[in-house]
């Protein structure tokens, strides 16, 4: 049976965390989590996540949109991209 399951970021967050210059809001639906992230201008993850999580790199996959703003993504193989308002985008 097919189900449809919904939550609201602001009102029933299951998880928030409030790294240097960031808000994460976090949702469990249907049996995944989903991130919503909110930078402010000149965060950076090496110096606002990375001593957190204590890796070289991102090891999550991401697939997600861009609502506002601009963000530039730098791959452990030196690959770089900017992803703009519009974009959809996934890193693995």
């Amino acid at each position: 049976m097919a189900s449809v399951e919904a939550k609201d970021f602001a009102t029933a967050a299951d998880e928030v965390m409030t790294p240097s210059n960031a808000r994460v809001e976090m949702v469990n639906v249907g049996g995944q989590r989903v991130m919503k992230l909110t930078a402010q201008p000149g965060w950076k993850w090496s110096t606002d996540i990375k001593p957190m999580i204590g890796t070289e790199s991102c090891e999550a996959k991401h697939i997600g949109v861009i609502v506002e703003g601009a963000i530039t993504c730098r791959h452990d193989d030196g690959t770089e991209v900017t992803y703009s308002a519009g974009s959809a985008y996934a890193i693995e």
